[in-house]
């Protein structure tokens, strides 16, 4: 799986889209939605313009492969950035990270996790991910 870093968010979602499947040439690939690194909450936008870009990102991925990406973020940046955005929930999957012994609340509209990051550390090498379901479901 490939994640997409989309922290130029200036540029249109569409614009990032095609860079993106030009350049990686992936057909997995995962919405990173979480803190900025690079300066702004929730990247300068709005709850309303983010859940738009997403939508927007989301929708053109699918399009151009026949999948949704897997929307990684914390229920907290989520909460603050897309408002608790439900619209997600029914198309992409859920990559949940919160470094704790259980996966606490999720986001709005997601009932169950795909993928919950748990540690930045432990016996694998790099973060340690949880997958919520079996070998079959994985290789989907």
């Amino acid at each position: 799986m490939t994640t997409a870093s989309l922290s130029q968010v200036p540029l249109t979602s569409n614009v990032q889209i095609m860079y993106f499947l030009t350049s990686i040439h992936q057909l997995n690939a995962t919405i990173y939605r979480t803190d900025n690194p690079y300066g702004a909450t929730c990247y300068g936008l709005d709850p309303a313009s983010m859940v738009s870009w997403i939508h927007d990102f989301s929708n053109t991925y699918h399009s151009r492969v026949g999948r949704y990406p897997v929307i990684y973020t914390t229920t907290d940046w989520w909460k603050t950035c897309t408002g608790n955005s439900a619209r997600f929930s029914s198309t992409n999957p859920l990559w949940i990270a919160r470094y704790s012994n259980s996966v606490g609340a999720l986001p709005a509209g997601w009932k169950y996790h795909t993928f919950w990051q748990y540690a930045d550390s432990g016996p694998n090498p790099g973060d340690q991910n949880y997958f919520n379901g079996d070998m079959a479901g994985l290789k989907r």
